[in-house]
């Protein structure tokens, strides 16, 4: 089992959100902290979601975009502040390499076809829509 799942297993995002100062009501609804909230709309429980900026995931994803941190390191501050009995492994084990980037690279390739296709559509629909104007 890796870091991630053991943690994953351990905590859930409402107790996170409630560890790090987030006050969660007894239906789990709080006031998200990655936008200006004045009303409850992110539900914590084992995940979270906030219904008006739509971040949401699990318990590490929540601290990782708390405190601007990596998942790895989202995942050990966890099991650091929750004294979980977790042994933290190799950080390489965890890190991109680039065997992971290559279809990353193969999908940039497919945005930027699309975009051009998006590029072409757009001035193929201005060219009918002035002709059409200067028709009328």
């Amino acid at each position: 089992m890796t870091l991630f799942e053991q943690v994953k297993e351990c905590v859930t995002a409402r107790q996170a959100a409630e560890h790090y100062g987030i006050k969660v009501k007894r239906n789990g609804m709080a006031c998200c902290p990655f936008h200006k909230d004045r009303h409850p709309s992110m539900k914590a429980d084992k995940m979270y979601h906030c219904f008006a900026c739509g971040m949401g995931g699990d318990a590490i994803d929540f601290t990782a975009r708390l405190f601007g941190l990596s998942q790895y390191e989202a995942a050990k501050k966890l099991v650091e502040d929750f004294g979980l009995d977790i042994k933290v492994g190799n950080r390489s084990k965890y890190e991109r390499t680039p065997r992971n980037r290559a279809p990353l690279k193969r999908k940039q390739s497919k945005v930027v076809m699309i975009r051009e296709k998006l590029e072409q559509w757009l001035r193929h629909a201005t060219d009918v829509l002035i002709r059409y104007l200067k028709w009328i």
